[in-house]
Formats: C-alpha cells, sequence, structure tokens
C-alpha cells in the first residue's frame, strides 16, 4: 500500500485497487482541492462539471472489465460528512449497516501510525506500530 499526503495539488482525490483471486477493482475519486472546506450540495453540484470524476471499474479473471454505477450521495465526502455528524452527535443515530463508524481503538490506532512515522523519521529506522502500545 501507498499513501501520499500533499499539502496543496490543484486537484484532489484518490485512486484505490484492488487485486485478488477472481480479478481486479478499480476506484477512482478526483475533485477539486476546494471540496475540503464544506461545500454545500449545489456547490458540489457544481463541481461534478468542473473536473469531478468518480468512476469504478472491474476487471474480472479472463473476463471482459466493466464499469459500476456509483449512486449519488448528499453532502460533502460522498454523504460522510453527513453520517459522521449524526453518528457524533444525534442521540440515536441511524443504525450503520454497514459497519462503518471507527470506534475509539480505531482513532488511537490511527494515531500510532503518525507517532510510528515520526519516530521512524527521528531514528532513521522502522517502527512496529504494535510494539508502542497494545490496542486489543
Amino acid at each position: 500500500m501507498t499513501y501520499a499526503l500533499l499539502a496543496y495539488c490543484p486537484w484532489e482525490g484518490y485512486r484505490v485497487a484492488i487485486t485478488g483471486d477472481r480479478g481486479r477493482v478499480e476506484l477512482c475519486v478526483k475533485h477539486g482541492s476546494h471540496i475540503m472546506a464544506g461545500p454545500s450540495t449545489k456547490e458540489l453540484a457544481a463541481a461534478r462539471s468542473q473536473g469531478y470524476e468518480e468512476s469504478l471499474r472491474v476487471f474480472p479473471m479472463f473476463g471482459v472489465p466493466y464499469t459500476v454505477e456509483i449512486p449519488p450521495a448528499e453532502g460533502a465526502h460522498g454523504g460522510g460528512d453527513t453520517l459522521i455528524l449524526q453518528d457524533l452527535f444525534l442521540p440515536h443515530p441511524p443504525a450503520d449497516r454497514l459497519r462503518r463508524a471507527a470506534s475509539h481503538l480505531d482513532g488511537a490506532a490511527s494515531l500510532l501510525v503518525g507517532i510510528s512515522a515520526n519516530e521512524s523519521i527521528r531514528t532513521g529506522l522502522p517502527v512496529q506500530c504494535d510494539q508502542l502500545v497494545q490496542l486489543v
């Protein structure tokens, strides 16, 4: 896995590709850098006509590749902003049937990745996150 964080680019987004024993799937999302400012649904719709790209392609092993339509989502970050705000602030948030909500352990693990990266930069050595703190 490769992850790169850039402080500024003319576009933001991500590409994810997973290859397995049944083929490959590729997701590409590209949008303008303004999206982090919390745009409205109207602004997001306008952005779609100005360089917003979103595609999901499936490459079956020894089969014909095809595109999967991605259903539109309301709100920023593919609808994720709305979901996380509901999860954090509603007394009874909607059920998370896809189990996407992160726990406190997920947050701690995320922090350990950054701490490990900084320690590796400081020492010039590899750092094993699970040797810093045992989360489970």
